[in-house]
């Protein structure tokens, strides 16, 4: 069972950490923060890097939560008012989708064609209707997905090099979908 917990933005690593040295590896199987994959521009070249997909929580499997939130109590890694919280199927099914195996979110490659964005390659393909804004100068993409039982918004690395034209491009689009269409407008 799949559960998460906050720990404030920045402490992820650490907590993640704590939990290595002091829990039981009986308690859970795995901790972890999902990452996804983004390009960086720095010294006149791009580099790819990592950024957390959901920042301030960790994200634990265990089959007996109860154990596991009396042990991180314990060791004082949580808090006596924090609560451990079970992640819906449908939850998980959402986190399995940006976990994967690694726990990283790899980019995806996508191209404009008559003002609709399509997906060419990487995760996101036939997921162009949940991208509700994408920055092609700084080669990201905005995801509206329901998790934790309410709409939550995602930032993953998205790379639109040219358009259909083969023109480079380095503007700015929100997509916003009504019934599935995609609607361009270009933000200055």
């Amino acid at each position: 069972m799949w559960c998460v917990f906050a720990t404030g933005a920045g402490r992820e690593e650490l907590i993640q950490q704590m939990c290595k040295r002091h829990l039981n590896n009986k308690v859970y199987s795995r901790c972890m923060f999902p990452l996804y994959e983004q390009m960086e521009h720095y010294r006149g070249a791009w580099h790819t890097g990592q950024e957390k997909l959901f920042p301030g929580y960790l994200f634990l499997n265990t089959k007996d939560p109860d154990e596991l939130v009396s042990q991180l109590k314990k060791e004082k890694i949580m808090a006596k008012n924090d609560k451990l919280f079970a992640l819906t199927p449908e939850d998980v099914t959402c986190l399995s989708f940006f976990m994967g195996k690694t726990g990283v979110f790899p980019m995806s490659q996508g191209i404009i064609v008559d003002g609709r964005l399509t997906i060419l390659s990487g995760p996101l393909v036939g997921e162009e209707d949940k991208i509700i804004k994408v920055d092609r100068h700084k080669r990201r993409a905005w995801l509206q997905i329901k998790l934790f039982g309410k709409p939550y918004t995602v930032v993953v690395g998205l790379e639109i090099p040219k358009d259909s034209a083969g023109r480079e491009l380095i503007v700015k689009y929100i997509f916003k979908g009504t019934n599935g269409q995609n609607v361009r407008r270009r933000v200055s």
